[in-house]
């Protein structure tokens, strides 16, 4: 069924549409999608999704402490520091995701070409 522009006027119902998920619902379907998919996960890409899950919440934290320092409630130092804690994770830790995004990418080929006993 097709619905009008305006449906007070038409006298037809549109149907319902989903309520839109939010960044976080998004964010969290894919960490998952991506840990368990149908074959094993070495470990290095279970380190990344780690990570986009750890700065997922940080970047969750970071809006309450902005939303608690605007509105001036709750101990002001204590978010300051929350603040400047997700600042040193973005800085420090984020960067690392991509380097361990490439050594996944690249795979262990060459290291898995040699015979066990030379392990």
């Amino acid at each position: 069924m097709e619905c009008c522009d305006d449906p007070s006027t038409c006298g037809r119902t549109c149907p319902a549409l989903p309520k839109p998920r939010s960044f976080w619902q998004r964010m969290t379907d894919r960490v998952v999608a991506f840990l368990w998919t149908n074959r094993p996960a070495p470990p290095p890409e279970r380190s990344v999704a780690f990570t986009i899950a750890i700065v997922c919440l940080g970047a969750k934290m970071a809006k309450a402490a902005n939303d608690n320092l605007a509105a001036g409630s709750g101990d002001a130092d204590y978010y300051k520091n929350k603040l400047l804690t997700g600042r040193f994770y973005m800085e420090k830790v984020m960067p690392e995701t991509a380097l361990r995004k490439a050594r996944i990418e690249t795979g262990a080929d060459s290291l898995m070409e040699m015979a066990a006993e030379a392990f």
